[in-house]
């Protein structure tokens, strides 16, 4: 059996030596289950896989592993990070009857004056039998023990540890490793623990806080922004993941970028913003929404001075994308001619939403530089965008009775046979990453029929999606990529459910839906992830882990679920404003249901803290400290929607379910009809 273990970890090794032109979801290592170790800022960090084996890049190509969890089966482990979001993740399972855990994580080390990427492995092994056990971790050659721990045998009720290290990553370098003795001599598996926990303790501490009903939501949160900072190459390349999609691409990052700045991490900002429009493909959006990110950073800091530095660049840069949206708009049908900006030839209704961002956001950019000329130009060219957008809906309505906003904007969804295709998430890309949100919180002034019809919208899809066979708050997948029943993007496509009426929840509900259904690694999807498999390893509700597209964890699509919670529970608008609860979901609407949000970042580099607590079923108290906004608070749950009775403080707005306050209320109690 030992022999056949040591020929099946050969083969895992030699088919991924010789992969490189293999989709990652076929990868023999890489695909299914999946997550990766490292440290901000490496080069390649390690994949691990549910049994604690992982794989070492960084030029080495190599399979750590360890023999005791070599054989699978279904629901075999048990696999979670530590606190919930800490990046030491721990596999646990039985073997020999006695309880067996493994948890490893990577530390930053620096040895002979050079920095390392060092993965600590620790396996526990609990001896809960009456009887001694002949059994031990069977580590990899590879692995530098930390520790002695015995001679194969556990006595019975006996606790042992073994400590392992290995370097994973020189951080882009080639300079050589250091030896086994160098790696004993720079500490233990607890005192690297204790470094590595500050670390991520205090990158956390720099963002908002957010802390639901739902702990699942917040550590996803919270290793998302993790993951983020590990995917990242270098100081500033925020990478899209860690294989499949390790490289720099312009309109992710983009994406990335606009996120870390709404949850207040400014790291680098000015840096960051610069490389804007690096990296690889041809994406025309990342110019139509160039100035979305820049405008979210100085809105939050007031650091406006960076519009001057360096002669000027970045807003230079913001003036040469909105020229480029200009020159690529048609100049018969005045809406964006066709590009591939989602994966294939067309008139993009998205493209059009990212360009109504952009001329909002280059508007109030050029109001900050105080250039009347430029601003005048972007206000008009966004009026002028909007009236022909809703130009060409309407002529589409009277051609084909459509009540909805298509995908494109040269047929309905009917002739489009990506939208038609079972499980197609193409339906939803006008709202992609929630464009018209962010222009709407930007102070674009949205007119009918491209407003209006939010709603109209979801619930088509929604249908369509409930009459193929789908569970609820599925959008759907990318399906000419790897099929599935649903991607990373799932909440992506819900942040413009706050602009409606009906789908305000979805924005929450959706990313729950992901949690539920697509984790492929803990709180980390495939782009493209298929149904749950009850065959699959890993304890609990997990996708199949064949087939899945194209890497996981997925910053990008990361990025927009993090951006839908987020502005969901709290968003500002550009004036200063407040939004307070826009898609809090009904389930939390319960006696004793506590939302706490800190360190929220506001206009001004403020930071301002807020609690929403439910008394009872018919009171909901609000607190609010920190920084003071610069104009008012809306708070505006949708169970508000014409149930206000009264409050302790502030304007009732019944129609609108919002109560409007002072900037200076720290505390209201609404009293609610039902």
């Amino acid at each position: 059996m030992k022999s056949l273990s040591l020929i099946l970890a050969m083969a895992v090794f030699l088919s991924i030596a010789n992969a490189q032109h293999i989709h990652p979801g076929q990868h023999a290592i890489l695909q299914g289950n999946s997550t990766i170790i490292g440290w901000e800022g490496d080069k390649d960090a390690a994949i691990l896989k549910d049994n604690g084996w992982f794989f070492i890049r960084d030029g080495v190509n190599t399979l750590a592993t360890f023999m005791i969890s070599a054989y699978p089966a279904p629901g075999k482990f048990k696999w979670y990070p530590r606190n919930g979001y800490l990046p030491s993740f721990i596999t646990e399972f039985e073997e020999k009857k006695c309880a067996v855990s493994i948890e490893t994580f990577a530390d930053k080390v620096t040895i002979n004056k050079h920095n390392f990427v060092v993965a600590y492995s620790r396996v526990t092994i609990e001896n809960n039998t009456k009887e001694e056990v002949s059994i031990s971790p069977r580590a990899s050659i590879i692995l530098t023990p930390l520790n002695k721990s015995g001679n194969g045998k556990v006595a019975a009720g006996q606790k042992v540890h073994f400590d392992y290290a290995v370097v994973i990553d020189r951080f882009g370098n080639d300079y050589e490793r250091p030896s086994a003795d160098e790696i004993v001599a720079a500490g233990s598996w607890d005192s690297h623990f204790e470094h590595m926990k500050a670390h991520w303790e205090a990158k956390l501490a720099q963002i908002v806080s957010i802390n639901t009903p739902d702990s699942e939501l917040n550590n996803a949160y919270r290793m998302g922004f993790v993951y983020t900072l590990i995917t990242r190459d270098g100081s500033s390349n925020y990478h899209t993941g860690e294989f499949g999609y390790d490289v720099m691409y312009n309109h992710d990052y983009l994406g990335i970028l606009n996120t870390l700045f709404k949850i207040g991490y400014y790291d680098n900002g000015y840096e960051q913003i610069k490389i804007m429009g690096q990296g690889v493909g041809n994406y025309h959006d990342q110019y139509y929404r160039w100035s979305l990110p820049v405008s979210v950073y100085l809105q939050k800091t007031n650091d406006v001075k960076i519009l001057d530095m360096d002669s000027g660049y970045v807003y230079k840069k913001c003036a040469e994308a909105y020229a480029k949206t200009i020159k690529d708009l048609n100049p018969t049908t005045g809406i964006l001619n066709s590009t591939w900006d989602i994966d294939d030839d067309g008139l993009w209704t998205w493209d059009n939403e990212s360009a109504l961002t952009g001329f909002a956001c280059y508007k109030y950019l050029a109001k900050l530089k105080g250039d009347k000329v430029e601003q005048k130009k972007a206000e008009n060219a966004y009026s002028t965008l909007m009236a022909n957008i809703n130009k060409r809906l309407n002529e589409m309505t009277a051609q084909s009775g459509m009540n909805y906003i298509p995908a494109s904007l040269e047929l309905p969804n009917e002739k489009m046979p990506h939208v038609m295709k079972k499980g197609s998430s193409f339906w939803a890309t006008p709202f992609w990453f929630g464009m018209n949100w962010d222009t709407y919180l930007a102070g674009g002034n949205y007119e009918c029929p491209i407003f209006d019809r939010i709603d109209s919208t979801y619930q088509w899809g929604f249908s369509k999606m409930k009459n193929e066979g789908f569970a609820a708050h599925n959008i759907g997948t990318w399906v000419d990529y790897g099929n599935g029943v649903s991607s990373t993007y799932n909440a992506a496509f819900c942040i413009s459910g706050l602009l409606s009426k009906n789908y305000r929840q979805e924005a929450i509900k959706s990313y729950q839906y992901m949690l539920e259904n697509g984790q492929s690694a803990p709180y980390g999807f495939w782009e493209m992830f298929q149904a749950p498999d009850p065959n699959n390893s890993w304890s609990g509700k997990h996708p199949d882990v064949n087939n899945n597209w194209y890497c996981c964890p997925h910053q990008w699509g990361q990025s927009g679920a993090t951006q839908a919670l987020l502005d969901a529970l709290v968003a500002e608008f550009y004036d200063g404003r407040v939004l307070i609860g826009r898609g809090y979901i009904d389930e939390w609407c319960k006696a004793g249901k506590v939302t706490e949000i800190k360190n929220y970042p506001i206009s001004n580099n403020g930071r301002m803290n807020i609690r929403i607590e439910f008394l009872d079923k018919k009171t909901v108290q609000l607190t609010l400290n920190g920084s003071k906004p610069t104009n008012k608070v809306l708070l505006n749950l949708p169970i508000f929607e014409n149930n206000i009775l009264s409050v302790t403080a502030g304007k009732i707005d019944n129609q609108m379910g919002q109560v409007l306050l002072d900037s200076k209320v720290e505390k209201v109690v609404v009293k609610l009809k039902k």
